[in-house]
Formats: C-alpha cells, structure tokens, sequence
C-alpha cells in the first residue's frame, strides 16, 4: 500500500476493516479453508487470487455472512462480529459482487438494486424509477432501463447492474469476484476508476480475479490462497507477473498460460483445407448480412464491443436464436433455428453463461460430465465402463477440484463448473465448436489446459469460432479474427494483424463507426403475451365471449339471481385461490387448502353453532383462526425446518385433516350459526358483500406485489431464494408469513362454505384444492414460483364458476365442466409459456 494511502484518514479510523482471523470451513469430504487469516487496511485495494477451489470465494462468502465457519472470528473495523449474516453485513457495510451475479431473475432491475439497499435509504416507491436510474447511468447510461427484467439481461449487463447497485451502496468493503470476467476493455477500464475513487475515499476493496494483470494494475497488497490455505500476503510491487504465477500454482509457469508449441498459425498449405463451416447472410434481429467461412482445423475470433452480435452468431449457429440465411457444415445445409439439427450436425456450444445455460443444478459432477455422452452411450441403459473413462479422462486433463464424482456441481466453484462444461462438449467430438468465453472464471494454471484442448479440437478437424473479450487470449488462439459492430462483420484479420493491440485498434474503429442495420421486431403476439395482465386479459375476453354466447341462448344467464350465485359461488373459489397464489408465489404449493376449508368448516359446528352467541360467537372466531393459523403454521414447519418438499408436506397435512374432520364428524351433522351465515350473505343490491372483499383483496395483494418490500421478497424468494438471501432477504420468514397468510385466506372461504353448506360436511371442500389451482394457472402465475397475478388468481375463478353456471343454463352434462376448463387451462398455460419462451 503506498504511503498515501497509509496515512489516509482521520486519526480515529481503525488499522484494519475487515480482519478475520483463523478461519476454517469444512464441506462433506474437503477442507475448504483451514485456518486462514486476513486483513484489509482503509483506502486499499486488497487482492485475493489463487486457483480454482483454492478457497477465495469461500472465504469472502464466510466474510459476507453466507457461509458459517466452524471456527475463526470476523471482525469489521476492530469489532468482533459474532453472528454475522447478509443482513449484518451489508448493514455494516460489506458489500459483495458475485462471480455469478446475485441478481434475482424474476425482478426488474430497479427492484434488484432496491432490495439490496438499506431500509434507511431507500426512496419513496414514487421515485424508485429514477433513482436507480441514476444509479445506472455512470455505468450503462441509459443501455439498461430500470424496468428491464433480469432474467432478459445478457450475463455482461447483469454483472454492470451488479457492480452498479454495490457501489452505489456506499460500502465500507467491497469484495469483487471476478469483476472483469464479463467485461470488455472499457467495461474494465470505468470499473477500475470507480474502485481508485472508493479507495481514496477510505474505503477498501478486495479482488478476486485470475488475471494477474488486472490484479497488477488496480491492487496494493497480494494474498494468495492455495488448496484452502493463505500463503502469504505480498506487496504487488514487489513481485513480478512470474512470481505471481508460480505462488499460484506452485510450479513455473508462463504469464499468459501459453504453451507456444500449440500457438502456431495456419500456414500456406493449411489454405488448402477444405471449408468445413459455411455462413451466407446470416441475419435476425441483432444480426445482418453476416457472411465467413472457417476451415476444418482452424480457429476463427469472433471481437468487438460486447453486445455486437458475436454472442449471437453463435447462438444461431447453436439453434438457440431464430435467424435466416444459408450454413453448410461440410457441405450440407444446416436447418436454422432448432437445437436438435445443429446436434444432429455436430455443433457443440460451450456456453458463456454457465450457471443457466451450462449446468444443471442438482446433478453430480459425474452426470454433468456425461449428460450428452455418444448414442451408444444411452442405447438401452448407461454403459457405466464407458462413463468411468469419460469422468476419469476429464477429471486428469482438466484437474477438476471436487471431493468426487458424485459431488453436486452446483457445490464447486465457477472455475471448476466451467471445466465440467468444457469436458462434456469436447467429449462429443464437436465438427464445430463454439466457444463464448471459453476461460471465463478459469485460473491461470487451467488456462493453458483450455487452450491445449481447444487447439486440440482443431488438430482433430473440428472449425473453432470463439468469442470473447480478452483480446490477448483471441491473439494467442484465433488463425484469424472477425470483427464485429453492430452486427455486421466489419473487419477480418489474418496473420500478423492476429495482435492484441492491432485487434483493439479494429475493434475501437469499428465501433467508432455510424453503422445502420435493421432493426428486428418483436411479433405483436409476444409482445402481448409478455405484459404483466397478458392473462388477465384473456381471461376477461374469455368470461366476456361465454356470457355472451350462454345469454344469447338462455336469457335468464343474466339475471340477478343468477349472477348473485355466480358471485357467491365465487367469492369462495377466489379467496382459496387467492390463498393458494400466495404459496405458489414463493415457490411452494398448498394441497391441503380444500381439506382445511372442510376442517374449519367442522370445527365452526362445534364453536360456531346455533347454541353460541354474543361472545360465543367472537371465541368461535377465534377458534376457527387459530386453527387455519396452526395448520398453515404446520405446512411452514414441515416444509422449512422437516425439509420435505411443499408438495410431499401439504399432502401429508391434506390426509391429515381429512382424518381429524373425518374423526370429529363422521357423518354429516351440526350446524352453523345464523348470525355467521346471516353476515357472510350480506349484499348491496344483488351483489355479495363477500364478492367484493375478494375483489378488493386479490387488488391489494396486487398491488403489494410491486408496491412494499414484502411483496419483491415475496418474489424475490419464489424466483432465486439463494440470490434473495445474499440480497439481504430472509427466505425462511417471508416462507413462513407465506403459509400463515395462505391459512388465513382459506379461512375467509371456509366461512362462504359455511354458508352454503351450514352444517358439518367434512368432505365439503375437497375439491377446491384442484380449482384453486387450476384458477391460479388460468391467471398466468408460473408454478415455479416468483411471477403471481392476483387479479387473474380471481379471474381464473370467476371463469370457473362461469363455466360451470354456464353448462346449467346449455344443459350440457356435468362432463363439459371438466371439458371446458381442462381444456382452457392447457390452451392458456400452452399459449403463454410458448409465447415467453419465443420472445
């Protein structure tokens, strides 16, 4: 740290911001950090670097609270932290920026950063819009509006909205994890200005990153973590870029990882190669007239400012993107816009975002490794001798840190992630290979192990296009580099134009360039189809189009006493869906909503019946909610601390309440007392009051959605509950608030059941469990949680009980209810999901 920065400050402020002390985690079989010690002074850049699975993330995670370490001490400018959380620590000032962004997908930009932000300096809803934007625009201007989707946010931009939201935060630490992984030179170049700024501000920062040179540039002290151990803590100008590498990885090693023996480019005689890729105006919307050809055996580099259209080439080329325009690969024609043909033609991607689009979460190394084996591998049952050959030859060439085979990819760390996805797509021995990013996350000692395996596929025949942002690892790899702006190819450079600095020269040219190409359209069906109230909409035209069609062929569909039982009818679905929305939201599902209204209803026959009033009747009230309150309480419990699945746990407390209803009541008897039934019927004109409370309840859970905190956590939990914790959020209480308000929904239906039914039928509310469901998907909710329409929940319901009135008034068989709304719900949930998946 230079002399400047030593004295930096007042005299009061500590030594140290963040200091921990003797630290040690242990995962099932490995020993991720053991006994590691750090310190971070005021006003430094303090950088952390070391090999994949050497531990660096691990122990910022343990600094931020996310992870608890089975020994060690936190302290935070002096202070010991005994039980630090997200909470604590971004209350404290810790901030993190994420490797993989902890961005939830569901959310908009503006709701991201607000979550992130402390409840003290949050603005006021009205101005959330413009204050994020102003958060954004040092960083993107205005490339990225406040009310943009995460989820439609390309990995570059959600990692500058990241970067964005955690320096506005004002942080005492902030820790960057691989900040320029998804950056391009500008990108890193305003990045690093900002963390000069924060530091001369007394504030610290701690870098991680694999590339030494970035590290040299913007840090002043070094800490090196090798297999869960710290090294050693070094001025960084006291060590050259060589010293740098070998504490690393503990042997020499060239700088840029490169092993010149594989750095040789296509000579004279390589021109006679036949063309094996054949790409003739290529063009969708981020695309136009893209034209080149690439050699069997030779490496193609897509450059240019990030968001020009290399990602997009390979996207098409991989089937993932619609686009029109002629591929050949060796000569055929390779049919554009399906993933299938591209497979069946031996195109392989290796995907840049890995955590969506590269893994899966949930499988083992092992299974990752070889999900997309050779046919002869999955012909009648998995051929385990050759999966042994296929996870041991990757785990020796790519030196995959992980306990073993069998251990959860999801676990490792992003390094190591990528070298599982780059062992499954070289094992199908690709005729073309795509690479987006290929060393992304990868440390430097597995650097040179990607490029040999690259280098190696085009020794193998394969035509190579990689895209990336380092401009000296596309010199060290490409025979020729294809630049790109705007979506066109604008450039190609060959020979010994294949340089870093003649490549950024193109690049900066080409993007200083006025370019003007079509812009793509989006169809005006996604368009509609991606609106917030898309199903609302539709279901609205859909109620609309029946009761017209049922009253032009009964006119008594619209009288007054028919829509009074409509409404009725109703209120009682619409509650119970409201109810089951609510679960549904943070990723859960409640089965026992149906048994609970005819449990509630039995127990009303016993509390609530015709011998209770006065204050009879109010503790009957109060039995009643105390006992939806136990059993969404029981649902919470079973789901969050037992761990069982929401499905596995609502469907023991749905057998279970059947039982007890069963036991109280086993015959139809008791009844309800008239001062309950006599409110729950209450009307203004012929509309029940009951109709209009669920209205007005399914408005204002609505609105909160988008408009209080608990609402974006609520969505926040349903659509990344990992993202939402490190965001400061707490899944377990915002799950458990979930469950009781679902309860307490229920409740309010279980008395419109006591009133239609007035005695104790313990079999009375089962099947509103389906309906409740059925009303929920009709409303455009995703059953996966973190996207919930409370106004379509409602109107789901009232299409239901429109139906079904409706076959009464056609004298159609109680067959056609089933028909009709099983029907509608496949062609709603069929018609929406295409539509979102397309646009």
């Amino acid at each position: 740290m230079s002399d400047s920065q030593t004295d930096n400050g007042s005299l009061d402020m500590p030594s140290t911001l963040l200091e921990l002390v003797d630290v040690t985690k242990v995962f099932p079989g490995v020993r991720a950090l053991d006994n590691v010690s750090i310190e971070v002074r005021p006003g430094e850049v303090h950088a952390l670097i070391g090999e994949n699975g050497a531990g660096k993330s691990t122990l910022m995670a343990v600094a931020a609270g996310e992870l608890r370490p089975e020994q060690g001490r936190i302290l935070v400018a002096g202070d010991e932290v005994t039980e630090m959380s997200p909470l604590v620590a971004r209350d404290l000032g810790i901030v993190v920026v994420h490797q993989e962004p902890a961005l939830v997908p569901a959310l908009s930009v503006a709701e991201n950063i607000l979550l992130a932000t402390p409840a003290q300096s949050r603005p006021s809803w009205t101005a959330v819009a413009e204050w994020s934007a102003g958060i954004l625009e040092p960083w993107v201007g205005s490339a990225i509006s406040p009310h943009d989707l995460v989820e439609d946010l390309p990995p570059d931009r959600r990692c500058l909205v990241e970067i964005a939201r955690a320096f506005a935060s004002q942080p005492q630490v902030l820790v960057l994890d691989e900040p320029t992984e998804h950056l391009d030179a500008i990108g890193t170049t305003r990045l690093f200005a900002g963390i000069r700024a924060l530091v001369a501000s007394g504030s610290s920062v701690v870098y991680i990153s694999h590339r030494i040179g970035d590290v040299r540039e913007i840090s002043d002290r070094i800490s090196v973590m090798r297999d869960g151990v710290c090294e050693g803590t070094f001025i960084t100008t006291d060590l050259t870029t060589d010293e740098i590498v070998r504490l690393v990885v503990g042997r020499e090693l060239s700088s840029s990882g490169e092993d010149k023996s594989l750095g040789v480019r296509s000579s004279d005689a390589d021109d006679e190669r036949p063309f094996r890729l054949e790409v003739s105006k290529l063009e969708n919307a981020a695309l136009t007239n893209v034209s080149f050809k690439v050699r069997a055996g030779e490496i193609v580099g897509l450059a240019g400012i990030d968001g020009h259209g290399q990602r997009e080439i390979l996207a098409a080329l991989a089937g993932l993107q619609g686009a029109k325009g002629s591929v050949t690969i060796d000569g055929r024609s390779l049919r554009l816009g399906g993933t299938a043909s591209a497979a069946r033609a031996g195109v392989r991607l290796i995907p840049g975002d890995r955590r969506n689009e590269g893994i899966v979460r949930g499988l083992s190394v092992r299974e990752n490794l070889t999900l997309s084996g050779p046919p002869a591998f999955w012909r009648t049952f998995v051929d385990r001798g050759a999966e042994a050959r296929i996870v041991s030859r990757a785990w020796r060439d790519l030196r995959i840190k992980a306990t073993s085979p069998e251990t959860p990819i999801e676990t490792l760390s992003g390094g190591n992630q990528q070298k599982v996805v780059f062992g499954r797509t070289l094992e199908q021995s690709p005729r073309v290979l795509l690479a987006d990013e290929p060393t992304q996350g990868v440390d430097i000692g597995a650097r040179q192990d990607v490029y040999a395996l690259l280098h190696g596929a085009a020794r193998d025949g394969a035509a190579v296009l990689v895209a990336s942002t380092d401009l000296e690892e596309l010199a060290q790899l490409a025979d020729r580099i294809l630049v790109l702006s705007r979506g066109h190819v604008v450039a190609e450079l060959s020979g010994t134009d294949v340089d870093p600095e003649k490549i950024a020269a193109a690049v900066l040219s080409a993007a200083s360039e006025r370019t003007v190409r079509a812009t793509g359209r989006t169809s005006v069906w996604s368009r509609i189809s991606r609106h917030e109230y898309a199903a609302s909409f539709g279901l609205i035209i859909a109620i609309a189009a029946l009761t017209i069609f049922t009253q032009s062929s009964n006119d008594r569909f619209l009288s007054e006493r028919s829509i009074a039982s409509i409404l009725t009818l109703f209120a009682a679905l619409c509650l119970v869906a409201l109810g089951q929305q609510v679960v549904m939201l943070v990723g859960g599902f409640d089965l026992s909503v149906g048994p609970l209204m005819g449990f509630l209803l039995v127990v009303g026959t016993f509390v609530l019946n015709s011998e209770t009033d006065g204050i009879g009747v109010l503790f009957g009230v109060g039995v009643v909610a105390l006992a939806a309150l136990a059993v969404g309480a029981t649902n919470a419990f079973l789901t969050l601390r037992v761990g069982l699945q929401p499905v596995i746990a609502t469907l023991v407390t749905f057998i279970g309440l059947q039982g007890i209803s069963l036991l109280l009541r086993p015959t139809v008897e008791g009844d309800i007392n008239p001062i309950v039934t006599d409110i729950v019927k209450w009307k203004i004109g012929f509309a029940p009051v009951a109709a209009i409370v669920a209205v007005i309840l399914a408005v204002a859970l609505q609105v909160s959605l988008k408009r209080t905190i608990l609402g974006v956590s609520a969505r926040a939990v349903g659509s990344d509950d990992h993202s939402a914790l490190r965001l400061g959020v707490r899944p377990r209480r915002v799950r458990l608030l979930a469950y009781l308000l679902s309860a307490l929904l229920t409740m309010l239906a279980a008395y419109m059941l006591m009133a239609q039914v007035g005695t104790g039928d313990p079999t009375a509310g089962i099947n509103y469990t389906l309906t409740s469901i059925t009303a929920v998907v009709l409303g455009g909710a995703s059953i996966f949680g973190g996207r919930a329409s409370f106004v379509g929940a409602a109107l789901g319901a009232l299409l239901i009980q429109t139906v079904n009135s409706s076959i009464a008034f056609l004298r159609l068989g109680d067959a056609w209810q089933y028909y009709l709304i099983g029907a509608t719900t496949l062609l709603a949930a069929g018609l929406f999901s295409r539509a979102r998946t397309t646009a």
